[in-house]
């Protein structure tokens, strides 16, 4: 499925992110398609 939109996968990872139980550290995240990928860090 290459033709999935890795924006609309980012903004839900994000959301996923902010709801972390400990914001004082870093938190990572990746976000796959089969053509490309987005590490993302929240801090």
């Amino acid at each position: 499925m290459a033709n999935f939109s890795l924006a609309k996968a980012i903004a839900q990872a994000i959301t996923y992110m902010l709801a972390n139980p400990h914001p004082d550290y870093p938190l990572y995240s990746l976000v796959i398609n089969s053509e490309d990928f987005q590490f993302i860090k929240l801090t």
